[in-house]
């Protein structure tokens, strides 16, 4: 197992169906450095992508990352969607991003600058229709991805990296994930066990043992 990150316990109040119901979900820190670097890799892998399509190939990653190995690659609060579940913190970066280098509203921030700032030495972004795209940057180091990290990485980049948005949302929105999180809810890590395959029961054991964990979740409707 990978080296333990811990994650927050969220108790969450939602309101559906004329009622509300608590659910308690497990968030994971984001790891800013790991994110950067993975998407450097993703793209050297995979080409040239919009913020869509690097959005939910970071969600492949970290579901097969989290469900063997008991973290996150890059973690973060994930949310149920209409197309599919989303990396929320990942999408704002790269928005962030997409303002400062293309110097659209460039003065509006939803994360830290330093942030957008890290990634301008993995990345770049140039204008295009109907979404800006983004390419690798030569020659930066991969130092903070351990061996799982790339086995990961390695693994979605060969099954997924050639797919459109269209094709990756079509995946993930068949997955109990999103299923069983009211959207724009935000998702249970603990629901990746239940649907993702070579899932290690060790490690949901594990965690549920160490982190409080409850795989519950209410119905979509």
């Amino acid at each position: 197992m990978a080296a333990p990150t811990r994650c927050q316990i969220l108790v969450v109040r939602l309101q559906h169906s004329g009622y509300t119901e608590t659910v308690t979900i497990l968030r994971y820190p984001f790891d800013t450095r790991r994110f950067c670097q993975a998407i450097n890799y993703l793209l050297t892998r995979c080409g040239p992508k919009n913020r869509g399509e690097i959005g939910k190939l970071l969600y492949f990653v970290d579901r097969y990352h989290y469900v063997r190995f008991g973290r996150p690659v890059a973690g973060g609060a994930y949310h149920a969607l209409p197309y599919g579940p989303v990396p929320s913190v990942a999408l704002d970066i790269l928005e962030d991003f997409e303002r400062a280098v293309i110097d659209i509203q460039a003065n509006l921030h939803q994360v830290d600058p330093e942030i957008v700032e890290a990634l301008k030495t993995y990345v770049t972004v140039t204008p295009s229709q109907p979404y800006n795209i983004y390419r690798p940057k030569e020659g930066p180091s991969h130092d903070y991805l351990s061996e799982s990290d790339f086995e990961a990485l390695r693994f979605v980049a060969e099954k997924y990296g050639r797919l459109s948005f269209w094709d990756l949302s079509r995946l993930s929105h068949e997955h109990v994930a999103q299923k069983k999180t009211i959207e724009p809810g935000e998702i249970n890590y603990m629901l990746f066990f239940e649907d993702e395959p070579g899932a290690s029961e060790d490690v949901k054991s594990y965690i549920m043992l160490h982190e409080g964990a409850d795989t519950e979740q209410p119905q979509a409707a």
